[in-house]
């Protein structure tokens, strides 16, 4: 209905702002290659302007154990409204997302 026409107009005219716009940026940033080319195809934009940095988190990041998420969910059950924990939440060997065994 009137929603999506409103919502089919906003795009068009960001659309042709973008495209107005991009080239006239000093540089651009993307995360993969895939996006430069993108990029360069739609936006008429030369490969040498466009940057691509891979978003990777530092070598310090890694995945949680599961004995490191239930201490982390057994803390955040104190912050968490009582009224909308199930019956069994005050146990500590659960929460609600997991479960000592």
């Amino acid at each position: 209905g009137r929603r999506a026409m409103v919502q089919n107009f906003i795009r068009s005219i960001a659309k042709c702002y973008e495209l107005r716009m991009a080239p006239l940026a000093d540089a651009h940033l993307t995360v993969t290659r895939a996006m430069q080319r993108w990029l360069v195809d739609n936006f008429s934009l030369r490969g040498s302007r466009i940057q691509v940095l891979y978003d990777k988190p530092p070598s310090m990041f890694r995945p949680t154990t599961v004995d490191e998420q239930h201490e982390l969910f057994s803390r955040l059950d104190v912050d968490i409204d009582i009224q909308w924990m199930p019956s069994n939440a005050m146990n500590r060997e659960e929460t609600l997302f997991t479960e000592l065994i």
